[in-house]
């Protein structure tokens, strides 16, 4: 992928006319803080939790969506996530939470090989979501090594799936690694994809700056049917194409490798950020 086919997944082609927005905003959805001239909105329509993520005394306002908010209520955001194919123009991704996020695929190596690693399927993480997460867990964490990492105080039925967490380095020694959206994109997907293993997911329902709706089944990662009912054939299907699972991670890889010149990615950042506030203006009523 080149520079102008990222940035236009990015913005959705909205910058290319150059044309002007204008947005009218009621004062009641915005909040002002920290002295930096940033929009913050409260409530609109999904109690979506919004905050400071850019830090920029020299620009315009501009509204942001962050932690596991993907609704811009056709407001121009800067979005972390976005849905795929049901999203307005107006969300325009950013490489935000980078921390949680990008922080492991940067710093974070896969020490094994392949071939040294176990052949079995390796899950955790927290309850978060529609519950995709507990019903995973529920149907196999007596088969196999997959487990809630922790249990919300509200769902203490759920207990007996957790399981005691794991590092990365842990997780790297399985073949098979599950993927599993939580409020929106899965945290760890983007190391996952960069690891030795190979990723087990569903078709991905929200896009980042991953670009998640480029990845292909069967070339990227290995698809799971919607209600995980094939984890089984799916498992001896990986057992007995041992090759393809490794071309398949290969190519995960080298999908990866399109996020690893962080000039690149700073340029990126730096001319959706600069269009943004070249082309819309907000005003408060």
């Amino acid at each position: 992928m080149n520079f102008q086919e990222r940035y236009d997944f990015y913005t959705n082609k909205i910058f290319n006319n150059n044309y002007n927005y204008n947005f009218i905003i009621d004062k009641k959805y915005i909040e002002y803080k920290n002295n930096y001239p940033l929009y913050i909105t409260h409530d609109l329509n999904n109690n979506i939790n919004y905050k400071n993520e850019i830090k920029n005394n020299n620009i315009s306002d501009f509204i942001i969506v962050t932690d596991d908010g993907y609704e811009n209520n056709n407001m121009p955001c800067f979005q972390k996530t976005r849905k795929i194919n049901n999203h307005s123009d107006l969300s325009l991704l950013l490489k935000l939470q980078f921390g949680r996020h990008w922080g492991p695929f940067y710093t974070f190596k896969d020490n094994y090989e392949w071939t040294s690693k176990k052949n079995e399927i390796i899950w955790r993480g927290a309850p978060t979501g529609n519950g995709d997460r507990i019903k995973f867990c529920d149907l196999y964490y007596k088969k196999y090594n997959v487990g809630l990492s922790c249990i919300f105080d509200y769902i203490p039925q759920y207990s007996y799936l957790q399981k005691s967490e794991i590092s990365l380095d842990d997780f790297c020694k399985y073949k098979y690694i599950i993927s599993i959206e939580g409020n929106e994109k899965d945290s760890g997907i983007n190391w996952k994809l960069a690891s030795n293993s190979v990723v087990l997911m569903k078709q991905p329902i929200y896009e980042s700056w991953l670009m998640e709706s480029k990845l292909e089944p069967w070339i990227h990662y290995i698809p799971l049917k919607e209600d995980f009912s094939d984890i089984d054939e799916i498992y001896l299907w990986c057992l007995n194409n041992d090759d393809k699972c490794r071309e398949i991670t290969l190519n995960a890889n080298k999908f990866m490798d399109n996020f690893r010149n962080i000039d690149l990615e700073e340029k990126l950042i730096n001319k959706i950020e600069f269009d943004y506030f070249k082309h819309i203006k907000l005003e408060l009523i």
